[in-house]
């Protein structure tokens, strides 16, 4: 998810005391040298994530954006996806992409204190991320966020040097771009040709026997699921170019809360209240009065796609600075100091933990475990949700008591330096 990488999720940070870079060969940050409250946050998006993900994992893809592709959506499915939508669709993804970032500046700040240079290994950071990225979407899981990811982060290095200013404008004309896209749909929509309408049409709204199409390819054969898989994946990375602009805003977001301190944890307890407040404040009346309007609409595709939209669209934003103001207070206070310590560690781990969730979420939904493919409601799927928090909230503080780095996080440290890298702690 929902939104994972090893930079936006397990960042790099200078380590004390480093002399000039001849003398420091260049490797992963210390446990001792990490910014906790990154931690914090970056565990609290990746449980988030599987809020909205599990709907991509157990229902047929256009369920996912619209909550009456199936059916009615009434009682506690409705109440269900009123929750999912307000306070996980986007949200998480937008600190997931704000954190990759921030954790971008951290990993390019100690490979200049090393090295005196960090595009080269920046790159392969990148290329490495790709290779991750493309293994999960068409071998694991559709819904892979890992390679829009890499080609964002091949962008977003030239911007490191600019002021948190410019990188706040240029985020916010990035942003504008997929709203402008989005809008012209409507604008338009009379001359689209009529073959590529049918196609969103159909996307939006299927017919039954498109959604047994899906239904039966995901729950039957391995090669059956494998084909489907494929050409889902290959759906989202034909569209990665609207996508991006969205992300690559989120991105330079980040890269200027980190260098004005609000990502560092480093702002007054009264300017994360006040963060938090406003975001909240604006962005979910936004949303609310966009679930009103699409269903006053009856969930049209046209409306969806150039109008509804957007009240998620910008609402998101700004419910997901609210989280960062929500988070940093939580971390400045002793109030759940077992769960904060265990949310770190989820946030340490955290690419380890979403190609986990994939697993666990395929085996329950796809053919070739369960099979319980379009047939939980989303109410239960929230069940399921909460039964992984527990157990990654459990299995992650146990793993890091052992090792330095998660799984995951240790290989593509590994892969990154070209050097293999301590995991054991003792």
């Amino acid at each position: 998810m929902q939104s994972t990488e090893d930079q936006a999720l397990t960042p790099d940070q200078p380590e004390e005391g480093a002399d000039t870079f001849e003398k420091q060969p260049v490797a992963p940050v210390t446990s001792a040298n990490r910014i906790h409250f990154l931690d914090e946050i970056r565990g609290f998006a990746l449980l988030g994530i599987l809020i909205m993900n599990i709907q991509n994992f157990s229902m047929v893809m256009a369920s996912y954006m619209n909550p009456v592709a199936q059916g009615p959506a009434d009682g506690l499915n409705g109440l269900t996806y009123w929750y999912t939508h307000l306070f996980a669709d986007m949200k998480m993804m937008s600190l997931f992409s704000m954190l990759f970032g921030a954790g971008m500046l951290l990993f390019i700040e100690k490979a200049k204190e090393r090295r005196g240079k960090s595009i080269g290994l920046h790159h392969r950071r990148m290329l490495w991320l790709l290779v991750f990225g493309l293994i999960h979407a068409y071998f694991i899981w559709r819904g892979d966020i890992l390679v829009v990811y890499a080609v964002c982060g091949v962008i977003i290095y030239w911007f490191k040097n600019a002021s948190p200013t410019w990188l706040i404008i240029t985020g916010v004309i990035f942003f504008l771009m997929l709203a402008g896209i989005q809008a012209s749909l409507g604008l338009f929509w009379d001359v689209i040709p009529e073959e590529q309408l049918v196609e969103v049409v159909e996307m939006f709204q299927p017919g039954q026997e498109t959604i047994d199409e899906e239904v039966a390819a995901y729950t039957g054969s391995i090669a059956e699921i494998q084909a489907r898989r494929t050409h889902d994946s290959l759906q989202m990375h034909q569209s990665i170019f609207g996508f991006m602009w969205r992300v690559l805003a989120n991105m330079l977001f980040g890269m200027a809360f980190f260098k004005m301190g609000i990502l560092k944890g480093e702002k007054s307890r009264k300017f994360y209240r006040n963060f938090m407040l406003i975001g909240f404040a604006i962005g979910f009346p936004l949303i609310a009065a966009g679930i009103i309007q699409n269903f006053a609409h009856d969930w049209d595709t046209r409306y969806f796609f150039s109008t509804g939209f957007q009240f998620n669209y910008f609402g998101s934003i700004f419910v997901a600075f609210g989280y960062i103001g929500l988070i940093a207070l939580w971390s400045k206070s002793d109030f759940l100091t077992d769960l904060k310590r265990r949310l770190a560690a989820v946030g340490r781990m955290a690419f380890t933990n979403y190609i986990m969730q994939s697993i666990i979420c395929t085996i329950i939904f796809y053919g070739f475990g369960f099979g319980l493919f379009n047939q939980i409601e989303r109410f239960p799927q929230q069940l399921i949700v909460l039964a992984i928090w527990i157990f990654q909230l459990a299995i992650s503080p146990w793993w890091l008591k052992r090792f330095r780095f998660g799984p995951l996080e240790w290989l593509w440290r590994t892969l990154t330096y070209w050097k293999k890298q301590p995991i054991r702690r003792f």
